[in-house]
């Protein structure tokens, strides 16, 4: 009994690390994306956008795609 409760900790572990690797990519694509926009926010600021607008921009589109990418998995 042991040693199947052993594979099953295993495969746990295993999508376990498979959704970290997943997450880190996402993280990744979402920075380059802020990256290359990086003139564009500049200049929403020198038109007197605050940090937390920025912020809640960037949050809004990533919850967007997000939202976006579930309904295609589904």
């Amino acid at each position: 009994m042991t040693s199947f409760a052993d594979f099953l900790y295993s495969v746990a572990g295993l999508a376990l690390l498979v959704l970290v690797a997943a997450c880190a990519n996402l993280a990744t694509l979402f920075a380059a994306r802020a990256s290359d926009r990086s003139r564009e926010l500049a200049l929403r600021v020198a038109l007197g956008a605050t940090r937390w607008r920025l912020v809640r921009q960037l949050m809004t589109e990533a919850m967007v795609l997000s939202l976006l990418g579930e309904r295609q998995g589904c």
